[in-house]
């Protein structure tokens, strides 16, 4: 089926199996309407958009094309509702130049990514992409994506890309068993959504954030290997996040800057709930660390925690390595197994005005190198010491 310059096409109830270039071909302001068709084996792309004035696909089930599923290029308004896209041998959906709106969509198994974007802006809703080999959606070449009650499962490589230059939300999302749940090097949101049992090693993050800025809201991470991985000027700002029973929470490095408000840490079963190296920065406020296994906080660097919890953490509360020189304000430290905070190297931090209480051995600790600043703090209930200096 070919419609070009202004024909109007209406296709209804319609199967078209195994042809040998593209099932439906739509190009230089042609009007598209399909509805309720079958398209199977194509050769090429089974529908192919290029120039098209308008494009509308309902309830249309696309499997096994030997090219992408759907190719759409140069077209002003593409409508996608109620869409399977499965099995095909490259893209399930790419999209260049093109305004669409995509809603309850299946795009399953395909040999490249599920939807590929480039300069284009798109809408996605309620839909599923999963188990396909090269990732989910990739957002490029000054592309925007906005994505709402969507599934990303078992995807290879990614959940979602937003490149250099392009921004992605994501809003009420699930992004389970992925390689990696999402990766930002443009500029994107995260909100309520759920980041769950990344596939890979504990030693990979499940959602990583390297030059690109991403703000989270009420989202959880859970079960993954680091839960977040900010790096390479990358810059973070999440607000009423919940990290639990990850092996690492959050991990800071290559210059990067990350700011947690009102987050909770919770059971990590790694090294460190969280770790900021000696080229970051990070800022915690109102936020609580419970539970680490080992330590809960590490810092190398500039930064600070204020106004938190940290308690129940095996061995440390508070590590300060390095040159770290953070501050460290107005803080409950409890039952952190041998100390609530520990200084060690050259380290310089400002521990004023926080409570340090019920530690098997000290309140701070501090190795002969370290200088901390210590002020207006509250001990009480330290096993052997509330300060103790090599």
């Amino acid at each position: 089926l070919e419609a070009d310059t202004t024909a109007f096409i209406w296709t209804e109830k319609c199967k078209i199996n195994e042809v040998t270039r593209s099932s439906i071909v739509a190009y230089n302001g042609a009007v598209l309407s399909v509805e309720e068709c079958e398209l199977q084996g194509s050769h090429e792309p089974s529908i192919l958009l290029n120039q098209a004035k308008q494009g509308t696909f309902s309830n249309i089930s696309i499997k096994g094309s030997r090219g992408s599923g759907m190719e759409i290029t140069d077209s002003k308004t593409v409508t996608l509702n109620d869409i399977k896209i499965d099995t095909c041998q490259k893209c399930g959906i790419y999209i260049t130049t093109t305004k669409a709106t995509i809603k309850k969509v299946e795009i399953l198994k395909n040999s490249y990514s599920g939807i590929h974007l480039s300069n284009s802006n798109v809408t996605i809703e309620e839909s599923n992409i999963s188990n396909n080999r090269k990732g989910g959606i990739f957002a490029c070449l000054s592309s925007s994506v906005e994505v709402s009650n969507t599934e990303f499962t078992r995807n290879d490589w990614v959940g979602a890309f937003v490149e250099l230059q392009s921004e992605g939300s994501f809003t009420n999302c699930v992004f389970q068993e992925c390689a990696i749940s999402l990766n930002v090097a443009g500029t994107a949101k995260l909100t309520n959504s759920k980041i769950l049992k990344q596939k890979m090693s504990q030693t990979s993050s499940a959602v990583q954030v390297q030059g690109g800025t991403l703000e989270i809201n009420d989202t959880e991470f859970s079960g993954n290997g680091i839960g977040m991985l900010v790096a390479d000027d990358g810059r973070v700002i999440a607000t009423n996040t919940e990290f639990v029973d990850n092996n690492v929470d959050l991990e800071v490095t290559r210059s990067a800057d990350c700011t947690c408000n009102k987050c909770n840490f919770k059971a990590t079963t790694g090294t460190y709930s969280v770790h900021c190296s000696a080229d970051a920065k990070i800022e915690m406020n109102e936020c609580t660390v419970v539970d680490s296994s080992n330590i809960g906080i590490a810092l190398e660097a500039d930064g600070e925690i204020v106004n938190s919890v940290i308690k129940n953490s095996m061995r440390i509360g508070i590590l300060c390595l390095g040159r770290c020189s953070a501050l460290i304000k107005n803080n409950e430290c409890s039952k952190n197994g041998e100390c609530a905070i520990q200084c060690a190297g050259t380290s310089t931090p400002s521990l004023l005005s926080n409570k340090f209480f019920n530690h098997r051995k000290f309140g701070v600790y501090i190795t002969a190198k370290s200088k901390p600043q210590i002020e207006e703090n509250v001990f009480e209930n330290n096993g052997l010491a509330n300060i103790w200096h090599e």
